[in-house]
């Protein structure tokens, strides 16, 4: 059987129930990880969440969407706007470990699971996955920020799960039992605003009261992702012409002749908001041939050399910039918020450039 929109959120109580001391934010460590297209352009976002597998389950998620980024709202129903990935893992299957996969869509208005959710939305999609043969639909409300929650942007995407950990044919409880563990969107309804700089996204997160089925919102906890934009891969090259000499024969008789090459040192600059990137990967080819590979230092560089024997190449190269988990240390705790900060994360991302080198003859 599916689970259907309404039926996804029944197993929320209302939102002032509190927590017992059975879970806190120790047991409970979710990240967020924004990137895609929207790191280094005006194109479209992937927001990718995740739980450890010994995490307590997940109740609701607000994710907050920084000042200056687009939200497209107003798509006619059914509309599709991008895809969705994901891991769950299920209590009914022995543990096993689910592969989600599906599309992110327009759904129409569900004020009743809105309400029992506590969100007003401007809009509503459906994470509509499929997993064993059987089909998950998970909410997700795009809801206009209230109170304070306006300093941050203007928009939140909200999901509230369904409990896995009750007893089996408690109303409500998650099909096989499945806790999401990780869910990775890609949609081009979420736009980066295309100027440089630092965007810190946030999210709050609360967790169930294990086995209770409802929310423990002493155990609520915030979660960061840092997009930096632009991140830039550029390359310098300087030419250096080398003379040897050989000796060959020719119509049986020695000949001594001047060979010319051209030594090719490359230096590629890896940068992030303007600052140097340490830890890229770097991968450089000419004339379709790999002519070396490197990791940028402190500086964000990488340098190489290659012969270029005669003619031209065209030299690229293609840095590969790391995801990166900060922890907690690079959190910017929202004040309003009132729970730990437990982790930051940078997305990776790939960038290339290439530059046209000419052999000295």
């Amino acid at each position: 059987m599916s689970t259907r929109v309404r039926s996804t959120l029944l197993a929320l109580v209302a939102a002032g129930a509190l927590a017992t001391a059975g879970s806190a934010w120790a047991s409970y460590a979710p990240k967020l990880t924004i990137g895609g297209g929207a790191a280094t352009q005006n194109g479209s976002v992937t927001v990718s969440v995740s739980t450890a597998a010994a995490d307590d389950p997940t109740a609701r998620l607000s994710i907050f969407i920084p000042r200056n980024w687009q939200v497209t709202t107003g798509q006619a129903i059914g509309t599709k706007l991008g895809t969705v990935v994901g891991t769950a893992s299920a209590v009914d299957l022995a543990g096993a470990t689910l592969q989600l996969q599906g599309d992110l869509d327009v759904i129409g208005p569900m004020p009743a699971a809105q309400s029992q959710c506590g969100v007003n939305a401007v809009a509503t999609w459906v994470m509509h996955l499929s997993a064993a043969g059987q089909t998950i639909d998970i909410p997700m409300f795009v809801a206009t920020t209230q109170g304070s929650e306006v300093t941050i942007g203007p928009y939140k995407l909200v999901v509230c799960l369904p409990p896995p950990d009750v007893p089996n044919g408690t109303p409500g409880r998650a099909v096989f039992g499945a806790k999401l563990l990780s869910a990775t969107l890609s949609t081009s309804a979420i736009l980066s605003p295309g100027t440089p700089g630092e965007f810190r996204w946030t999210s709050l997160w609360t967790p169930y009261t294990p086995g209770k089925g409802t929310p423990n919102l002493a155990g609520s906890v915030e979660t960061q992702s840092l997009v930096r934009v632009p991140t830039l891969a550029q390359i310098s090259v300087k030419r250096t012409r080398v003379v040897r000499t050989v000796t060959v024969k020719v119509k049986g008789k020695k000949v001594t002749r001047r060979k010319v090459s051209t030594r090719v040192t490359y230096q590629t600059k890896v940068s992030e908001s303007g600052q140097p990137l340490a830890g890229a990967k770097v991968t450089a080819r000419a004339g379709g041939k790999a002519v070396g590979t490197g990791t940028t230092n402190a500086a964000g560089i990488v340098s190489g050399t290659f012969t270029l024997t005669k003619g031209s190449a065209t030299l690229s190269v293609t840095a590969t910039a790391p995801t990166r988990d900060l922890g907690s240390a690079d959190c910017t705790p929202t004040s309003f918020f009132g729970v730990a900060c437990v982790d930051a994360t940078v997305a990776g991302s790939v960038h290339t450039a290439s530059v046209k080198v000419t052999a000295y003859k």
